[in-house]
């Protein structure tokens, strides 16, 4: 006869409960970086729970009263304030995190409170009069890594953490053409192509690359102390943003202007969006149907179309007598 497997044994405090479901994790092969954001979110959750009841929480413990009290304290939170999308992202760390435990038997069912609803916005991407002026801002400062940098985020539509992560192995470069060799969320790889002026220039740029004891595995976009981390990615691309007069221009806003540009083609060159789903690596097209969401640019030039069907000072000609502003008579 089989015998069953030993019940395995309850963890005896939320940290080793946290260390087994992201040992789960590490076993379903997810990102680091996944990892990571779940043992912060978790970690975060303790010390919250610990300040607001005065003692370690527990699974054993752990009511649907006390969920619904801790997101009120994220709702309501000032510095910083926290958008829908943070809670949300929150909540879920939280949820599986339960869900796993529920599985193993630490704890009883419970449920969550409902996510947030996400706030109703425009997405924003750049104009094509913003993007040459934030290429021109680069190019003005002649560093051939920035010049790179930011083509490749504009022409090829990657992550931040993509871009952080690219190594000179990764590229296949011709002398017009090339391609990258991606590894996106959930280490899932894809490869795109390189548009011509961006290979030019990282054709210039790859001679120049060397390793280093920091950088044993020649990271394409380097500073002085190695690879650029996420954070200094930021740097850079805001630095040029506001050279270009665009404040609150960010990576992810050009990986936005990427996907718009392919959506907007028409006709022969009208780009099916599943293949523009694989080209910025979204899981689901349901993603990437985001982008066909109209964004402050699109709205403000369809209502400035409508207003110039009808001139408001000028009497419609067409409309009904009884409709007809009265004609002044001559004295």
């Amino acid at each position: 006869m089989r015998t069953k497997p030993p019940k395995e044994t309850a963890p005896a405090s939320w940290a080793e409960a946290v260390d087994r479901f992201l040992t789960r994790l590490e076993d379903r092969r997810k990102s680091p970086k996944t990892i990571r954001c779940y043992r912060e979110e978790l970690l975060a959750y303790a010390a919250w729970s610990e300040d607001a009841f005065q003692e370690p929480p527990s699974l054993e413990a752990i009511m649907e009263s006390d969920l619904r009290e801790w997101i009120a304290w994220l709702r309501a939170r000032k510095d910083p304030k926290l958008k829908p999308a943070t809670i949300n992202k929150k909540r879920a760390a939280l949820k599986s995190f339960l869900r796993w435990s529920e599985v193993k038997g630490f704890s009883d069912p419970i449920e969550m409170p409902p996510p947030m609803k996400k706030q109703a916005g425009a997405r924003r991407w750049l104009s094509k009069n913003d993007e040459h002026a934030l290429i021109r801002a680069v190019n003005k400062g002649k560093v051939l890594r920035d010049r790179a940098l930011i083509l490749f985020f504009i022409r090829v539509g990657p992550r931040i953490e993509e871009v952080s992560t690219l190594c000179r192995g990764d590229l296949e470069l011709g002398e017009q053409k090339g391609w990258a060799n991606i590894v996106g969320k959930g280490d899932k790889p894809r490869r795109v192509p390189i548009d011509n002026d961006t290979v030019k220039l990282l054709n210039e740029l790859v001679p120049t690359l060397k390793r280093t004891d920091k950088d044993p595995d020649v990271h394409v976009f380097q500073g002085q102390r190695g690879p650029l981390s996420v954070s200094a990615l930021h740097r850079i691309v805001a630095g040029y943003a506001g050279l270009a007069k665009l404040p609150g221009i960010s990576a992810h806003n050009l990986r936005h202007t990427f996907a718009k540009r392919l959506l907007d083609r028409k006709g022969d060159q009208k780009v099916d969006i599943t293949v523009i789903q694989y080209l910025m690596g979204h899981a689901s097209v349901t993603t990437t149907a985001e982008y066909l969401k109209p964004g402050e640019e699109d709205l403000e030039r369809a209502v400035e179309s409508r207003a110039g069907e009808v001139d408001a000072d000028e009497p419609d000609d067409d409309a009904p007598a009884d409709r007809r502003p009265p004609r002044r008579r001559r004295s």
